[in-house]
């Protein structure tokens, strides 16, 4: 609309060549899309021309839907469009956010939804900040001031998204100032995107996905896209049955079991939590350092961060027991978390003992870091333990012979970087195993 609010969004106006599309698209022929028409789509999902798709946080889909919706409502009247939420416990897959489709026949009425749900994350991103919760905080990024906006897209808008080369993706950070993060998975046909930065860079950085994704409309990948918010019910229905990419391996569905399973004892038995606790907040540089190292391999064919890659290092066998924890609990919360299998020899070589970490490639050095921080916060702690009790280390030249210290850490990571940028401009990418 031209000044004042705008209007409520009209589903598909007669006379409106935007409304003729959006019929054709909200529902007919839906039959004959991937899913061998199974699935026709989620039934509340209006008929629109455009889409745009937000992944929510438990907490930011309460506050949106709370005191009966009234926040919802609020955004949909005053942007003219309509905001569709997966339903309770149907989550975007391999995830715990909830999927929020924003819906209208006006493209810019979507970027106007979409600075309003940026608003309120800002606002539950500051009451982590003031109070931060257990876990760490989901809405927070690790400058100060900068945020986290997550969202989806198909696999075509994606590789719209990351260009040629990445020069897309390297030229919208540079433009908007936000960090862009895309995701190596396809699933069921879509790649979940972070975008990371001050609240005026991510509005910059939305708006420029947003034509991305608008630009897609007249696909049949886009009706997909638009008609899909509840993934469980349309894996259960067979929609995206031929994304060879769309399903999880199932060891990560084992992993999220036994991590189940720990959470479970953890929550009947309190003194459990602190014989290892969770894996340790890697430090802000080597973070940076993996981000950017899984920034890089979006840049390359796919398969090539998935390939199994290893690392190994040697660790002193005297604190094996302490940085595994009780049963290897320690060991199983890192591969949780990163994705990669740990083993360490049971046989010492000398007074060391070998660890290899397995798995895709930014997942074995987040795996690595992780084991490696963990050992300088049980050599920080003997330490502050001797000097409390008045005694002096007399092996104090044992600095963990054959590991990498975090500079080291970070000087290896920036090495593959050149590596991979030297492959990828040669033709390279071939991927090791």
């Amino acid at each position: 609309g031209t000044g004042g609010a705008a209007e409520p969004m009209k589903r598909g106006a007669p006379g409106d060549d935007r409304g003729q599309q959006a019929r054709r698209r909200g529902g007919e022929g839906l039959g004959d899309q991937r899913g061998g028409g199974g699935f026709l789509g989620d039934p509340g999902v209006p008929r629109a021309a455009f889409a745009f798709k937000v992944l929510c946080t438990e907490g930011l889909t309460s506050f949106l839907l709370g005191a009966r919706g009234g926040a919802k409502d609020e955004i949909q009247q005053e942007t003219g469009t309509k905001l569709i939420f997966s339903n309770k416990g149907d989550y975007f897959p391999g995830t715990q956010y909830r999927v929020l489709g924003v819906y209208s026949d006006e493209a810019t009425n979507i970027v106007q939804a979409l600075e309003r749900v940026l608003a309120r994350i800002v606002e539950l991103g500051d009451d982590e900040k003031a109070r931060p919760p257990a876990g760490g905080p989901e809405l927070l990024g690790k400058e100060p001031g900068e945020y986290v906006f997550r969202l989806c897209l198909s696999r075509q808008m994606a590789g719209l998204l990351i260009g040629s080369a990445g020069e897309n993706v390297k030229r919208l950070r540079r433009e908007t100032d936000a960090k862009v993060f895309i995701d190596n998975d396809t699933v069921m046909g879509h790649r979940l995107v972070r975008i990371i930065g001050r609240p005026d860079a991510i509005i910059r950085c939305t708006e420029r996905v947003n034509d991305i994704v608008q630009r897609d409309k007249d696909t049949e990948e886009f009706v997909q896209y638009m008609r899909t918010v509840n993934f469980l019910a349309a894996s259960s229905m067979g929609a995206w049955d031929d994304d060879q990419g769309g399903h999880r391996d199932p060891r990560d569905d084992r992993r999220d079991e036994r991590r189940d399973d720990r959470r479970d004892r953890d929550q009947r038995d309190p003194t459990r939590r602190g014989s290892t606790g969770p894996p340790p907040n890697l430090d802000r540089r080597t973070g940076e350092a993996l981000d950017q190292l899984s920034e890089d391999l979006t840049l390359f064919p796919p398969g090539t961060a998935e390939a199994a890659y290893c690392i190994s290092c040697l660790i002193p066998a005297s604190r094996v027991g302490a940085l595994v924890g009780r049963s290897g609990d320690f060991v199983r919360r890192v591969e949780d978390e990163s994705r990669a299998k740990v083993d360490i020899e049971k046989e010492a070589k000398g007074d060391s003992r070998q660890m290899t970490c397995t798995g895709g490639l930014s997942d074995i050095y987040k795996a690595h870091a992780m084991m490696m921080q963990r050992l300088q916060d049980i050599e920080a702690k003997e330490a502050r333990d001797e000097v409390a009790k008045g005694r002096r280390d007399d092996q104090g030249d044992d600095d963990g012979k054959g590991r990498r210290n975090p500079e080291e850490l970070m000087a290896h990571i920036a090495e593959l970087q050149r590596q991979l940028e030297q492959a990828k401009g040669s033709g390279g990418g071939r991927r090791r195993t």
